[in-house]
């Protein structure tokens, strides 16, 4: 990179040229040339990625990708945390430890979903303090939080049934369904939940966990034979 700098920014290397003596506009050129290389880049990446994701190997995927509006980069990234698909699943079926679909959430902790959670062992204090921070992919949960950010939360027509549901969530009130069990029998019941908007930040992680699941649900629906 610095050989770059050398060859592209004259000014770095040549003292006979008559330039600015302001520092601050030697700083603005060479950012005007860093931002400029990264874009230049950036185009032949989604080119490369392009190529890569539309070969017969990958199309199935790239179907459910679609359906989400996620761009190239997103849906490249997504291939390689999650394909293929039958790597969560055991005998081709979902895992559940009781009620919990443990496939389901290993499925997100690939993507950057996942807690880690760190007891403080100060035995000094009457409880241990527990820290919980996430773990996976940095990378990949980025990527998602910025698709959110542009994609869903905006209050735009949905251009899919997917981000349909997606922004319906995000804006409006919820109905979360339960079962509860009195006099032996299994009753269910309803509960209104507020949306994932009026959550703040953690409504935007709790539209991301929603997201991946549904994304789940479609790769293990349609590609799992």
């Amino acid at each position: 990179l610095n050989n770059t700098f050398r060859q592209r920014i004259s000014r770095l290397v040549r003292e006979s040229l008559s330039f600015s003596k302001k520092m601050e506009n030697h700083v603005g050129a060479v950012w005007y040339f860093i931002h400029d290389y990264n874009a230049q880049q950036s185009k032949g990446l989604s080119r490369y990625h392009y190529y890569r994701i539309t070969t017969e190997q990958f199309k199935d995927y790239c179907r459910v990708f679609e359906q989400f509006l996620f761009g190239t980069v997103t849906q490249s990234l997504l291939l390689l945390h999650c394909y293929p698909i039958e790597r969560f699943l055991v005998n081709g079926k979902p895992y559940f430890r009781g009620d919990h679909d443990i496939s389901l959430r290993k499925f997100q902790a690939y993507l950057g979903l996942g807690y880690s959670y760190q007891i403080s062992g100060d035995t000094s204090a009457k409880h241990d303090k527990v820290k919980k921070s996430w773990k996976g992919s940095d990378l990949m949960r980025s990527h998602l939080y910025a698709h959110a950010m542009v994609t869903i939360c905006p209050n735009k027509p949905a251009k899919t049934e997917i981000i349909g549901k997606l922004k319906h969530s995000w804006l409006n009130p919820r109905i979360h369904i339960y079962y509860d069990h009195e006099n032996g029998r299994r009753i269910e019941k309803r509960k209104e939940l507020p949306s994932f908007k009026a959550l703040g930040k953690d409504g935007l992680c709790r539209l991301l966990f929603y997201e991946t699941r549904l994304l789940y649900q479609l790769l293990t629906d349609n590609l799992v034979k």
